[in-house]
């Protein structure tokens, strides 16, 4: 099932039409070709994330996220601040995949997320 008529868990705050799950997920980070960056995910969803991140980055910016186990996913940075980047996929992920990725790295069960 496509994640855009899934209905996800979602952070009070958020203001986007598409929910995240509140996850704690290290995933690595490529800008460029050289600089290579470990960072952690704090929500995640079909088509963003939110990361915490050792220095500021540039709205634009387009990287390369590698989750554990997934081949390397293609993004842009959307927003930038207080060490936080908002960053969109260029492919949104299936709802089957982000599951997997929630599920197996201690975010809410399956069940949670029916």
């Amino acid at each position: 099932m496509d994640c855009s008529v899934r209905q996800l868990a979602k952070i009070p705050t958020d203001r986007r039409s598409l929910n995240r799950y509140p996850v704690a997920m290290r995933v690595t980070l490529r800008e460029g070709r050289a600089c290579v960056f470990d960072v952690t995910i704090h929500d995640l969803s079909c088509h963003g994330c939110r990361v915490a991140l050792g220095y500021q980055a540039a709205p634009g910016q387009d990287v390369v996220v590698r989750f554990a186990g997934l081949q390397p996913v293609r993004a842009t940075i959307m927003w930038a601040a207080g060490g936080e980047a908002g960053v969109r996929f260029a492919q949104p992920f299936h709802y089957a995949v982000l599951r997997h990725l929630i599920t197996t790295t201690g975010g809410p069960s399956a069940s949670e997320m029916d």
